[in-house]
């Protein structure tokens, strides 16, 4: 893959990440809880609601909507100015908060919040991209060991 398709797709999924919580910070906004588009499909371990409304909602009193807004525009503007490594280490980051929050929807709530699962599969993605672009790898097939080759320098070979 190449570095530009790299960038891209972490901006196409920065751009998401924007859009799903700006949605959920408008209607946090708006004291509306969005509807579970598959809750009638899944049954009631799909509660939106449930998730959306618990204690574990806000952080310090912030809604975590805002602070997943602010997340992914500070990052849509970080990817430009800081190092890969600092911005791995940031996605990082937001891969163990999406593990936590994760965590408290299946074992403490009992409940999936479909809107904070796609934002958690966002920072997933972003995580792993962010990653390939650090260490500067292609995604597909057997790149790796081509980088590796690539990189042995000629004094490497026995002279004959």
């Amino acid at each position: 893959m190449s570095k530009k398709l790299l960038s891209l797709l972490i901006i196409f999924f920065i751009v998401l990440g924007i859009a799903d919580t700006a949605y959920l910070s408008f209607e946090h906004f708006t004291n509306f809880v969005p509807p579970c588009p598959v809750h009638s499909v899944l049954g009631s371990f799909i509660d939106c609601n449930k998730v959306l409304t618990s204690v574990y909602s806000q952080f310090f009193g912030i809604p975590l909507a805002y602070l997943g807004l602010a997340y992914f525009l500070a990052l849509f503007l970080l990817k430009f100015v800081v190092s890969k490594k600092i911005f791995f280490g940031i996605t990082t980051l937001a891969l163990t908060a999406s593990g936590y929050l994760i965590y408290l929807q299946l074992f403490v709530l009992h409940a999936i919040c479909i809107y904070c699962m796609i934002c958690a599969g966002v920072n997933i993605i972003l995580f792993a991209l962010a990653g390939a672009d650090f260490i500067n790898v292609s995604l597909m097939s057997g790149a790796i060991i081509k980088d590796i080759n690539s990189n042995k320098s000629t004094d490497d070979t026995p002279d004959n």
